[in-house]
């Protein structure tokens, strides 16, 4: 499991830029979490899709 916190180091200072890194962060965070608990193959492609873009 990845193990990140967000932390204002990371912040621009672009409140739309900063959301997205925050997001960004949440959806490597949950895919990691969920490739550990072994979850189907459909989730945790829908997990990478949605960072792709």
């Amino acid at each position: 499991m990845i193990d990140i916190d967000w932390d204002k180091k990371f912040e621009l200072g672009h409140e739309r830029i900063d959301f997205e890194y925050r997001v960004f962060l949440d959806l490597i965070r949950t895919t990691s979490v969920e490739v550990g608990n072994g979850s189907g193959k459909e989730r945790i492609l829908r997990l990478l899709n949605e960072m792709a873009k």
